[in-house]
């Protein structure tokens, strides 16, 4: 392949991908229902990084300790 073609394919596919690329951003009606579901979980439900970890912590310790 040579330079021109080569040249002429990447042309190509930043002028194909971009328009795919701008629109990849959730829509409006994706992030309504995103929080309508959101809300149908109760909150004790929720648990954080922070709460696995440190139930993680938890069983690693009784772990070692048996």
């Amino acid at each position: 392949m040579n330079k021109q073609s080569l040249a002429c394919l990447c042309c190509l596919t930043t002028y194909l991908l971009t328009p795919a690329i701008s629109h990849a951003a959730p829509a409006d009606e994706e992030k309504k229902v995103f929080a309508e579901l959101a809300a149908l979980i109760p909150k004790d439900h929720v648990v954080t990084v922070d709460d696995l970890y440190k139930k993680w912590q938890k069983v690693q310790e009784k772990r070692v300790t048996l």
